[in-house]
């Protein structure tokens, strides 16, 4: 008690709380800030959300997903090798021009991976990292294009 008041006296008690109020007002973002959700939809058609951390992958986070989607059929080990997994993601028109375009490599593995004729929507999940941008986007992970009958 005589502590406290000998610091109100001095005026560092006052001092001491505005630092404090200055370090809550420059607080980083918190994880839900951060947060991204990207509703996924099997070859079946059942719609599954998954959520992920802004710089993470598509694959990343069906990886580390533990709700009821199995990704072992949708997710594989890379042709590219270096022991990546690699899974092929059919995206809307409105978030091709969101994630960077696909490069040399990137077609390649498509060529590598995909049993049809590859399109302008497909991307590689390894290639799909999360933004705000990309918070809600429609991802497919099968033969269907839903976005195209909605």
């Amino acid at each position: 008690m005589a502590l406290r008041q000998m610091l109100c006296r001095s005026g560092i008690a006052r001092a001491t709380q505005r630092s404090f109020s200055a370090v809550a007002e420059r607080q980083s973002p918190t994880v839900y800030d951060r947060m991204v959700q990207v509703t996924v939809i099997d070859a079946n058609g059942r719609r599954y959300p998954v959520r992920g951390l802004e710089g993470q992958s598509l694959v990343e986070i069906l990886l580390a997903d533990e709700g009821p989607l199995d990704v072992s059929n949708l997710v594989c080990l890379s042709p590219a090798g270096g022991g990546t997994t690699e899974c092929i993601a059919l995206i809307p028109q409105e978030y091709t021009q969101k994630i960077p375009p696909p490069d040399e490599d990137h077609f390649r593995t498509l060529e590598r991976l995909s049993e049809k004729k590859i399109v302008p929507n497909m991307r590689l999940g390894s290639k799909i990292v999360l933004s705000k941008e990309l918070n809600n986007m429609l991802v497919s992970l099968g033969p269907l294009w839903p976005w195209r009958t909605l």
